[in-house]
């Protein structure tokens, strides 16, 4: 029986909220997506290599492959936290020895730009789980922010989780009035399984940015004052990179279209459509080779 040898492309977008990958042919054709479940190095390679594999299976899955061929499978995998010394070099190792012998691991700001931009210089400022700026100038990258929660990251979904629980803990305390709003966030927090306190000291930048929803459909002065405080630090991100020399930026990640809203006139007239997603960003790594990180 012959075997077949034709290399195949996984992307990989291993995020704080979820995993997203996408298989193709040599060609460039889909063949299957895969989802799986958080994937940030910054929960543990360990953690961030299983969601990695499991999202790699269900696209080969979904692509109707009886057996799970990573070793014909050349992948890209971008995900935040791979800036730490090492770090990059680990995760690799570790997929290899769960079956994916090669992958290629770089930040998620990198195959964000490279999606939003084709490959061509320019910038992205991501507002998802995390925040960062990025951008690609003459083959060189830059960045703005995006060093981890909750020192950094503000305007992300944590930082906006993380203002929600802030106010709630004043409310509860009673240093300001208890409202609807508050009353949310801590159902969110205090189950039967869970206390506040129970939920604060195990709760990770995930946790935070799952209470996000609770702010985006809330209109109420507390939440949209959280929002005007995210998109301002969303807008600083933005001035950071044209400080250095980046002209066009994309906004992308899950939040992107709710923070876009709440940016001033100027600010929004100034952003381009991305090309394509990150997904696509790490497919066109897997084919062209690292580039800047």
């Amino acid at each position: 029986m012959t075997v077949d040898t034709t290399p195949l492309f996984l992307g990989v977008d291993a995020g704080g909220t979820r995993c997203r990958a996408r298989l193709t042919d040599s060609n460039g054709a889909l063949l299957g997506d895969g989802v799986a479940g958080p994937a940030t190095l910054r929960l543990g390679t360990n953690v961030s290599a299983n969601s990695i594999l499991k999202a790699a299976e269900d696209a080969c899955k979904a692509a109707g492959f009886a057996t799970i061929e990573l070793g014909r499978v050349k992948a890209c995998v971008g995900t935040a936290g791979s800036e730490r010394p090492g770090a990059s070099e680990e995760l690799s190792e570790h997929l290899a020895q769960l079956g994916l012998i090669n992958a290629q691991v770089v930040s998620d700001a990198h195959i964000a730009c490279i999606g939003a931009h084709g490959g061509a210089d320019g910038g992205i400022i991501i507002a998802g789980t995390g925040s960062i700026g990025y951008g690609l100038r003459g083959g060189r990258s830059v960045r703005v922010g995006g060093h981890g929660f909750p020192a950094s990251d503000q305007g992300s979904g944590a930082y906006i989780g993380l203002r929600a629980v802030q106010n709630m803990l004043k409310a509860q305390d009673g240093i300001i009035a208890a409202t609807a709003f508050t009353a949310k966030v801590q159902a969110a927090l205090e189950t039967e399984a869970n206390s506040v306190s129970g939920w604060l000291a195990r709760a990770t930048a995930t946790n935070y940015a799952a209470l996000a929803p609770i702010v985006l459909n809330d209109e109420s002065e507390q939440a949209q004052t959280i929002m005007n405080d995210a998109s301002d630090a969303i807008a600083d991100l933005i001035k950071g990179l044209h400080q250095k020399g980046i002209e066009r930026i994309a906004l992308v990640g899950g939040l992107s279209p709710f923070l876009h809203t709440y940016l001033p006139d100027q600010i929004q007239a100034s952003l381009v459509q991305p090309k394509d997603d990150a997904l696509s960003g790490a497919l066109w790594l897997c084919r062209q080779g690292p580039k800047a990180r």
